[in-house]
């Protein structure tokens, strides 16, 4: 379980190097939307994340490592993990020079943006569980959703 602002990373299985480290600096519930063309969310609410990534220099690119809405769940409040939270309407809340980048993270770089998951839930816990090194199904992070 992280808070706010605190750092995880990862190193490489195999050499022991550092490859990231990040942090979801804010967690928001439904936010104004700032976007051009705002649509509902297909599953009732919004909760968009705010990160900084940080690649050391011996980040290994060729993983094709990014933060992706695909690799994150939401266990609500009633025990139900949702997994289904990449939707349009999610991404249209904010302009696209807002967003997380949606390419590959490059080497030594430090990345800063939003990504919206679009929910049934208001509160409960994010996970993040990415594919990439040796993690799937065996490690990850969790953020408790803010209350109001």
């Amino acid at each position: 379980m992280k808070g706010m602002g605190q750092t995880a990373g990862f190193s490489d299985q195999q050499t022991g190097a550092q490859q990231a480290d990040f942090s979801v600096d804010a967690i928001e519930v439904d936010p104004k939307c700032t976007g051009e063309f705002v649509e509902k969310p297909e599953h009732g609410h919004r909760i968009v994340l705010t990160f900084t990534v940080k690649t050391t220099p011996q980040f290994r690119a060729d993983q094709g490592w990014l933060v992706t809405g695909h690799d994150f769940a939401i266990v609500g409040p009633d025990g139900v993990t949702e997994t289904a939270l990449v939707t349009g309407a999610a991404f249209m809340c904010h302009n696209q020079q807002e967003w997380l980048p949606t390419s590959p993270f490059a080497p030594a770089s430090t990345y800063r943006g939003k990504l919206p998951l679009d929910t049934r839930n208001t509160s409960g816990t994010i996970t993040y569980r990415p594919p990439l090194f040796g993690m799937a199904g065996s490690g990850g992070w969790e953020w408790q959703i803010p209350t109001p």
